[in-house]
């Protein structure tokens, strides 16, 4: 899907631009003299010399180096000891900066102090872009050199290929308008993946399936839509027969107006994202498909779309679920936590993971705790939210463990029902959606991440262009090869 080659090179060869990497605000042309030679180093150094270039991060300088074959040389500024997500940041501008100025070839010089893989991953999520129509306005990078010495096997490649393409289906998912990708698309793009691999097993159910597997939260959050809801169930069995799988479980809302408690205007444009964790769950099994891990792993993503009409569920129906419970619908905007437990009450009896990991754009609430740098981590498990956050730092993807307690859970206790699915005056959304939740988990360890606020580059996220960001992939496929 990113239709960029990559290959490592040991010298420079011929390419649009040359990306070169900076540490601090001096230039550390030692490192790089074997590779650029005395009269290109003596050029850099001059410009640092004369204070044109100071080497902050995020500056880049753009040389017109004297290098057989190489039209143009991009000077990167880096702390003198970047971060895996700064390194990463940084390789995005520079592919960013290299497609706006037409750039086909680019080749990075890449220390051998830096981490290979997130340069990888920033020029791929940089070369990413998503346009409906003209595509030959479209400017895209085709081929990737990595000028490095250190040694690098095919399977390592590979796997960073992997990982790009199944980034750039979850992006593409997510970007998608609605009126592309409704729920029977993000089910059709599930189904897609035995295409990839044979030995993937994908069940696509529609409403007639849904209803008589018991489905009854879901349905009652589609119920206003023309939009038929579905469930989409992918199993890879490449783990020891017998061995309880690994669970994942997304959250698929197409479209999310908030239903009759209508969101507002600032709010309600962009919630074409609320099919995050869905998108993230299939370019998870994507990624797999390709890698064929010694694992078995179940997903399962529930497709919706929560609308207004005379079918919609109202403020204060009690409905049904999946597992018996009844809840009284306190606000129609706290859909998808009523998808995410009949998904999760249906995984655990058809299939009994081992361990089961949550994603879903679920709450506004955790933005305002933790802003759209770090993803909202909380479950019953503290050994497996901390594996997350440790495996989330290798790959630069950051974390951050929000409180779920008896108090959070107390809270979700009905009155004339089982369950409220939203609490009047509790203010910690996050944790009381992760407390509805753990409802519906028993004592299957569990991780429940919150994207809302990492998922999606809106008008106040994380910088660059508005869209998906395909958080989440780079970690749990770690988990996933971790459990081999």
């Amino acid at each position: 899907m990113t239709n960029l080659t990559t290959k490592i090179i040991r010298k420079v060869t011929a390419c649009d631009v040359l990306v070169v990497l900076n540490h601090g605000k001096k230039w550390n042309g030692k490192q790089y003299k074997t590779d650029l030679g005395k009269e290109i180093n003596t050029a850099i150094k001059a410009r640092f010399d004369a204070k044109d270039f100071t080497g902050e991060k995020g500056k880049i300088l753009s040389l017109y180096a004297p290098i057989k074959g190489v039209k143009r040389l991009e000077l990167v500024g880096m702390k003198k000891t970047p971060t895996k997500a700064e390194i990463r940041t940084a390789m995005e501008a520079a592919a960013k900066r290299a497609r706006a100025t037409k750039a086909k070839k680019m080749a990075v010089l890449v220390p051998d102090s830096y981490c290979i893989e997130m340069t990888l991953s920033g020029v791929n999520s940089g070369n990413y872009v998503y346009k409906l129509g003209d595509q030959s306005e479209v400017h895209q990078l085709n081929s990737l050199s990595l000028l490095t010495h250190k040694k690098l096997g095919q399977e390592f490649m590979d796997m960073q290929a992997a990982e790009a393409d199944a980034t750039a289906l979850i992006r593409y998912m997510v970007d998608a308008p609605t009126n592309h990708m409704r729920p029977a698309g993000i089910a059709a793009e599930a189904k897609k993946l035995e295409e990839i691999n044979k030995k993937m097993k994908v069940t696509v159910m529609g409403e007639k399936e849904l209803t008589k597997e018991r489905f009854h939260a879901l349905l009652e959050v589609g119920r206003g839509s023309d939009s038929e809801s579905h469930a989409a169930v992918m199993v890879w069995n490449g783990g020891k027969k017998g061995d309880a799988p690994i669970a994942f479980v997304g959250k698929g809302v197409a479209y999310d107006t908030g239903g009759y408690n209508l969101k507002p205007t600032g709010h309600i444009e962009t919630m074409k994202c609320d099919m995050g964790g869905a998108a993230t769950v299939v370019g998870l099994m994507h990624y797999i498909a390709k890698m064929q891990p010694k694992v078995n792993v179940v997903a399962i993503v529930g497709c919706v779309q929560n609308d207004i009409s005379g079918h919609a569920y109202y403020p204060g129906d009690v409905i049904n679920s999946r597992a018996g419970k009844t809840i009284k619908v306190t606000n129609t905007d706290a859909e998808g936590r009523l998808v995410m437990a009949d998904c999760i009450d249906y995984v655990k009896e058809k299939y009994k993971p081992a361990r089961l990991y949550d994603a879903a754009t679920l709450t506004g609430a955790v933005t305002v705790a933790l802003g759209y740098e770090y993803t909202g981590l909380m479950g019953n498990s503290k050994k497996l939210i901390a594996e997350m956050t440790n495996l989330g730092a290798t790959c630069g993807e950051q974390y951050w463990e929000l409180p779920l307690d008896e108090y959070h859970k107390s809270k979700t206790k009905g009155d004339i029902c089982d369950l409220f699915n939203w609490t009047k005056g509790t203010r910690a959304g996050a944790s009381m959606a992760a407390a509805f939740l753990s409802n519906f988990i028993g004592d299957t360890p569990w991780v429940h991440a919150d994207i809302a606020g990492t998922a999606f580059n809106g008008k106040y996220g994380q910088g660059g262009e508005e869209g998906a960001t395909g958080t989440l992939l780079r970690t749990w496929r770690r988990v996933v090869e971790a459990s081999q």
